[in-house]
């Protein structure tokens, strides 16, 4: 009966450690999918950031352009987190080309995000004749 008392005592050890075994894997396994996932939720923060303030980058452009139509050159507009720069250059008389960049960096990554606007500044008040994103533009 001893005997029998220790295999049943060893079993139900092998049994306890297994289940701590199993319980701290999976517990280590949620956490790094936690983990993953918020990583993931900060990148689409940032990129959602960076396409907000593109259009920031545009706007400040075009504001520079209805000031002034004969305007050229580059510029440089630095929000809360992400940096810009726009250069408005001459396609002919009446139409000017803008390209503008956003670029957000951190620890874990940068993110860039670029568009292109030809702009009629033969109309009063100026429009846009196309908006696209640079890598479409060409």
């Amino acid at each position: 009966r001893s005997s029998d008392l220790n295999q049943k005592g060893a079993i139900a050890l092998i049994f306890v450690i297994m289940i701590t075994t199993l319980t701290l894997v999976s517990s280590i396994v949620v956490s790094l999918i936690n983990i993953s996932d918020l990583v993931a939720n900060y990148h689409i923060s940032e990129a959602e950031e960076v396409i907000v303030d593109i259009d920031a980058c545009i706007d400040d452009a075009l504001v520079r352009i209805a000031s002034s139509s004969s305007i050229t050159g580059s510029f440089n507009l630095s929000t809360t987190g992400v940096s810009c720069s726009s250069t408005i250059g001459v396609i002919n008389a009446g139409l000017k080309i803008v390209t503008s960049t956003a670029t957000s960096t951190s620890d874990v990554g940068l993110w860039s995000k670029s568009i292109v606007v030809k702009v009629n500044v033969s109309t009063s008040p100026i429009s846009i004749y196309s908006y696209k994103d640079a890598l479409e533009a060409y």
